[in-house]
């Protein structure tokens, strides 16, 4: 097996639980489906109500919670779920250098 380290801009596949929210009254559980330096993808039951939505999460791995806000760049309807695609357009800075230094990690070649 070869190691091999994951470039920032890049977005790797991933299955974690992420809390969407419009910051006020509604928040739902989602799950990751994909990741990077500048956003995600979420897999959910519904398109977020606006434009921007906060998204919780934990890094897989290392427990480090992150709270970043995010803005939907496209929805993508089927096989009973809905995909959304965000960019981060708020990390506060702790939390993106825990982010970028998880994508960076070495991981295990399949």
């Amino acid at each position: 097996m070869e190691a091999m380290a994951i470039a920032p801009a890049e977005m790797i596949d991933a299955a974690f639980p992420v809390t969407e929210s419009d910051g006020r009254t509604r928040s739902r559980e989602c799950t990751a489906t994909r990741i990077g330096a500048d956003g995600m993808e979420i897999r959910t039951e519904a398109v977020p109500a606006t434009r921007f939505a906060w998204l919780e999460f934990h890094i897989p791995g290392s427990g480090h919670r992150v709270k970043a806000l995010g803005e939907v760049i496209a929805c993508i309807a089927g096989e009973g779920a809905t995909r959304v695609i965000l960019h981060f357009k708020h990390l506060f800075p702790r939390d993106r250098a825990a982010l970028a230094h998880w994508l960076v990690a070495p991981r295990v070649a399949a």
